[in-house]
């Protein structure tokens, strides 16, 4: 697992309970298939290095990103 990968996984192990469900506004699906995308590991270096700055700039996409981590692949792959 890279680094970033074992510092998010590391977080929400940690704060899960704090961090979920705290989201106050709605997020583009573009922005969401992107974190579901990052949660899948699937993104480039490039778009995965972009999308943690804008993460640091607007933290409150963390609780989505959080929901994505957490949902089975098969229940994220359905929602498509």
């Amino acid at each position: 697992m890279n680094e970033t990968f074992q510092i998010l996984a590391g977080f929400l192990d940690k704060f899960s309970d704090d961090v979920v469900g705290h989201a106050r506004e709605d997020i583009p699906a573009d922005l969401r298939a992107r974190l579901r995308d990052f949660a899948q590991g699937t993104l480039d270096d490039a778009e995965r290095a972009r999308l943690c700055l804008s993460m640091k700039e607007n933290p409150q996409w963390i609780p989505a990103l959080a929901m994505e981590a957490r949902t089975p692949r098969g229940e994220r792959d359905a929602a498509r």
